[in-house]
């Protein structure tokens, strides 16, 4: 982020070494962290839910002073005693690595509890017939906002919601099982490949009165 010069965070080496060569069941779990912060930064979270995520907080003398000549958007940024907001969701486990869960931007709140869309999806692509997924929140008439589940399908076979919901069933909490499904050729992705959730979410919301974030 532009916010920020150099890293954070950082997995050494013997991380790395000692996950791959599966020591330990919590070494193993290291390498899907970010790592621990490095010399001089701090890393926090604000808010955490139960489960201990929350947004990313960062602060550090790489860390700017703020926009130029846009003073709301530093204090917006800025606002939390000079810790800088990140816009991501993560936690940090009890041997102080960071483990980022996903954007705060896509957090669906549905049936009284916060998903995150990233869980879903990892769910989702583990059926057979899917290539690709995203998950966003939509308009429900039942819960006011819902999950959908916008995929892309190995060529030649089809997928069904009831044959996607039993699949997550048995992986998902009920309240994270998507209530629908698009199925697309191709998701949008930015130039790098990384899809594009705010453009399918878009779509569903853009006639509503009622936005998410």
């Amino acid at each position: 982020m532009t916010e920020t010069t150099g890293i954070a965070t950082l997995l050494p080496f013997d991380d790395h070494e000692r996950g791959l060569a599966g020591e330990s069941a919590s070494a193993e779990g290291r390498l899907a962290s970010a790592g621990r912060p490095i010399l001089g930064t701090s890393v926090a979270i604000d808010c955490p839910d139960n489960t201990g995520a929350g947004e990313i907080l960062l602060r550090s003398p790489m860390v700017m002073s703020g926009y130029w000549r846009r003073p709301e958007e530093s204090a917006a940024a800025l606002g939390k005693g000079g810790w800088l907001g990140t816009g991501d969701i993560g936690r940090i486990d009890a041997d102080g690595y960071l483990h980022v869960v996903d954007r705060k931007e896509d957090l669906v709140t549905t049936q009284g509890a916060n998903v995150f869309p990233g869980e879903v999806e990892r769910v989702v692509v583990e059926h057979p017939a899917v290539t690709e997924a995203a998950v966003i929140g939509v308009p429900d008439a039942t819960y006011g906002v819902a999950l959908c589940a916008s995929v892309e399908l190995v060529e030649g076979t089809d997928l069904t919601l009831p044959e996607l919901q039993e699949h997550c069933r048995s992986r998902l909490a009920r309240f994270k099982v998507p209530r629908q499904l698009e199925v697309v050729q191709i998701l949008p992705r930015t130039p790098s490949g990384k899809v594009l959730r705010r453009m399918i979410r878009d779509r569903y919301w853009a006639d509503n009165e009622r936005q998410v974030n």
